[in-house]
């Protein structure tokens, strides 16, 4: 399995098999994923996560989020501090 881990201020398209992804303080993300969990941190312009097995986790986003995931949990927070 590998990980992914991106720390950027830009769009960002990521597809992969088996991987566990961290993406943090990005303009907008697209990514898509067979199996792994994935954390999606202050996204700004929207999210899409994808997974088929493994958890989805939103922190601190804004714009279009789609996120969808077959055999885990899904976990959405907003940070009304901002």
């Amino acid at each position: 399995m590998s990980r992914s881990i991106a720390y950027v201020r830009f769009d960002r398209d990521q597809k992969g098999t088996e991987t566990e992804a961290t993406i943090d303080d990005i303009r907008k993300v697209y990514f898509k994923n067979i199996s792994g969990d994935i954390t999606v941190r202050n996204a700004t312009n929207g999210v899409t996560a994808l997974t088929y097995e493994g958890d989805v986790t939103v922190e601190g986003s804004t714009g279009a989020i789609n996120l969808e995931t077959t055999s885990g949990n899904i976990t959405a927070f907003s940070d009304l501090a901002r």
